[in-house]
Protein backbone atom coordinates (compact mmCIF):
# COMPACT_ATOMS: atom_id res chain seq x y z
CA UNK A 1 0.00 0.00 0.00
CA UNK A 2 1.31 3.17 -1.32
CA UNK A 3 0.74 5.95 1.80
CA UNK A 4 2.80 8.99 0.31
CA UNK A 5 3.54 10.88 2.84
CA UNK A 6 0.96 10.20 4.81
CA UNK A 7 -1.75 12.41 6.00
CA UNK A 8 -5.46 12.96 5.76
CA UNK A 9 -5.66 11.66 2.73
CA UNK A 10 -3.34 8.32 3.84
CA UNK A 11 -5.87 7.99 6.82
CA UNK A 12 -8.77 8.04 4.21
CA UNK A 13 -7.26 5.11 2.50
CA UNK A 14 -6.64 3.39 5.43
CA UNK A 15 -10.37 3.41 6.01
CA UNK A 16 -11.05 1.74 2.99
CA UNK A 17 -9.57 -1.09 3.58
CA UNK A 18 -11.82 -4.25 4.83
CA UNK A 19 -12.48 -4.20 8.42
CA UNK A 20 -11.67 -8.05 7.91
CA UNK A 21 -9.04 -9.39 5.54
CA UNK A 22 -10.35 -11.86 2.98
CA UNK A 23 -9.56 -15.59 4.04
CA UNK A 24 -8.68 -14.76 7.34
CA UNK A 25 -9.22 -17.17 10.30
CA UNK A 26 -12.65 -15.24 11.68
CA UNK A 27 -13.49 -12.25 13.17
CA UNK A 28 -12.54 -13.07 16.55
CA UNK A 29 -8.82 -13.99 15.66
CA UNK A 30 -8.93 -10.55 13.78
CA UNK A 31 -10.27 -8.64 16.76
CA UNK A 32 -7.62 -10.19 19.39
CA UNK A 33 -5.28 -8.74 16.68
CA UNK A 34 -6.56 -5.58 16.48
CA UNK A 35 -6.87 -5.33 20.47
CA UNK A 36 -3.19 -6.32 20.79
CA UNK A 37 -2.11 -3.48 18.34
CA UNK A 38 -4.17 -0.92 20.58
CA UNK A 39 -3.04 -2.09 23.74
CA UNK A 40 0.77 -1.36 21.95
CA UNK A 41 -0.33 1.59 20.81
CA UNK A 42 -1.19 2.88 24.45
CA UNK A 43 2.39 1.33 26.34
CA UNK A 44 4.18 3.02 23.24
CA UNK A 45 2.85 6.51 24.02
CA UNK A 46 3.13 5.66 27.66
CA UNK A 47 6.95 4.42 26.91
CA UNK A 48 7.75 7.76 25.52
CA UNK A 49 5.96 9.92 27.42
CA UNK A 50 8.01 8.49 30.39
CA UNK A 51 11.28 8.84 28.10
CA UNK A 52 12.00 5.14 28.15
CA UNK A 53 14.40 4.80 25.23
CA UNK A 54 14.52 0.91 25.61
CA UNK A 55 11.25 0.52 25.93
CA UNK A 56 10.57 2.81 22.67
CA UNK A 57 12.90 1.16 20.11
CA UNK A 58 11.46 -2.66 21.49
CA UNK A 59 8.38 -1.02 19.06
CA UNK A 60 10.09 -1.00 16.08
CA UNK A 61 11.39 -3.19 13.59
CA UNK A 62 15.21 -3.17 13.22
CA UNK A 63 15.05 -2.01 9.60
CA UNK A 64 11.79 0.15 10.27
CA UNK A 65 11.47 3.87 8.13
CA UNK A 66 10.09 6.55 9.45
CA UNK A 67 8.73 9.97 7.88
CA UNK A 68 8.71 12.92 10.10
CA UNK A 69 9.10 16.45 9.33
CA UNK A 70 12.58 16.67 10.99
CA UNK A 71 13.49 14.20 8.38
CA UNK A 72 13.46 10.55 7.59
CA UNK A 73 15.24 8.12 9.99
CA UNK A 74 16.40 4.74 8.71
CA UNK A 75 16.90 1.84 11.40
CA UNK A 76 17.52 1.65 15.17
CA UNK A 77 20.82 3.58 15.60
CA UNK A 78 19.18 6.54 13.69
CA UNK A 79 16.24 6.28 16.08
CA UNK A 80 18.33 5.95 19.14
CA UNK A 81 19.89 9.61 18.22
CA UNK A 82 16.67 11.06 17.59
CA UNK A 83 14.65 9.93 20.50
CA UNK A 84 17.93 10.78 22.68
CA UNK A 85 17.87 13.80 21.93
CA UNK A 86 13.95 14.32 21.87
CA UNK A 87 13.79 13.08 25.58
CA UNK A 88 16.72 14.86 26.69
CA UNK A 89 15.16 18.41 25.28
CA UNK A 90 12.23 17.77 28.02
CA UNK A 91 8.71 16.09 28.65
CA UNK A 92 6.24 15.21 26.09
CA UNK A 93 2.27 13.96 26.68
CA UNK A 94 0.62 12.60 23.75
CA UNK A 95 -3.39 12.19 22.96
CA UNK A 96 -4.27 10.35 19.96
CA UNK A 97 -8.09 10.45 18.71
CA UNK A 98 -9.89 8.14 16.08
CA UNK A 99 -7.53 5.33 16.22
CA UNK A 100 -8.07 2.90 13.58
CA UNK A 101 -6.37 -0.75 12.98
CA UNK A 102 -6.98 -2.64 10.11
CA UNK A 103 -5.35 -5.74 9.90
CA UNK A 104 -4.63 -6.99 6.02
CA UNK A 105 -3.31 -10.52 7.71
CA UNK A 106 -3.21 -11.42 11.17
CA UNK A 107 0.07 -13.67 10.79
CA UNK A 108 2.06 -11.12 8.62
CA UNK A 109 0.58 -7.25 8.50
CA UNK A 110 -1.54 -4.74 10.30
CA UNK A 111 -1.80 -0.52 10.03
CA UNK A 112 -2.69 1.38 12.47
CA UNK A 113 -3.74 5.38 11.99
CA UNK A 114 -4.61 8.16 13.89
CA UNK A 115 -4.42 11.98 14.73
CA UNK A 116 -1.96 13.09 17.46
CA UNK A 117 -2.12 16.21 19.59
CA UNK A 118 1.13 16.13 21.78
CA UNK A 119 2.57 18.58 24.00
CA UNK A 120 6.54 19.36 23.68
CA UNK A 121 6.97 20.43 27.49
CA UNK A 122 10.99 22.33 27.42
CA UNK A 123 12.81 24.52 29.57
CA UNK A 124 12.91 27.25 27.04
CA UNK A 125 9.43 26.86 25.92
CA UNK A 126 6.12 24.78 25.33
CA UNK A 127 4.47 23.99 22.09
CA UNK A 128 1.39 21.97 21.45
CA UNK A 129 1.61 20.02 17.94
CA UNK A 130 -1.29 18.37 15.75
CA UNK A 131 -1.25 15.69 13.01
CA UNK A 132 -1.23 12.51 11.83
CA UNK A 133 0.19 9.37 12.99
CA UNK A 134 0.32 6.27 10.48
CA UNK A 135 1.97 3.18 11.39
CA UNK A 136 3.05 0.24 9.32
CA UNK A 137 3.45 -3.26 11.14
CA UNK A 138 4.68 -6.32 10.56
CA UNK A 139 4.62 -9.68 12.73
CA UNK A 140 8.29 -10.60 13.89
CA UNK A 141 8.85 -13.21 16.35
CA UNK A 142 5.62 -12.81 17.52
CA UNK A 143 5.19 -9.43 17.87
CA UNK A 144 3.98 -6.61 15.84
CA UNK A 145 6.43 -4.28 15.31
CA UNK A 146 6.73 -0.50 13.32
CA UNK A 147 8.34 -1.33 9.61
CA UNK A 148 6.97 2.02 8.43
CA UNK A 149 5.67 5.39 10.43
CA UNK A 150 4.65 8.41 8.80
CA UNK A 151 4.10 11.53 11.15
CA UNK A 152 2.94 14.95 9.87
CA UNK A 153 2.48 18.15 12.00
CA UNK A 154 -0.60 19.68 10.66
CA UNK A 155 -0.76 22.95 13.55
CA UNK A 156 1.06 24.05 15.85
CA UNK A 157 1.21 26.67 18.68
CA UNK A 158 2.75 28.16 21.73
CA UNK A 159 1.67 27.19 25.07
CA UNK A 160 1.94 30.31 27.74
CA UNK A 161 2.63 29.08 31.53
CA UNK A 162 2.85 25.34 31.27
CA UNK A 163 5.52 23.92 33.50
Amino acid sequence: MDLGTGGVAALAQLARLPRRPAGSAGAAAVQEEEARIRDDFTAYGYAYDNRDLEAVLGFFAEDCVISAPRGPMHGHAELREHYGESFAAGRTRHIWSNVMVRVVDPGVEAYLGAYHHTLLMRSDHSRCVTGTDIRHLRRIDGDWKIAGRWLTIDTGYELAGAD
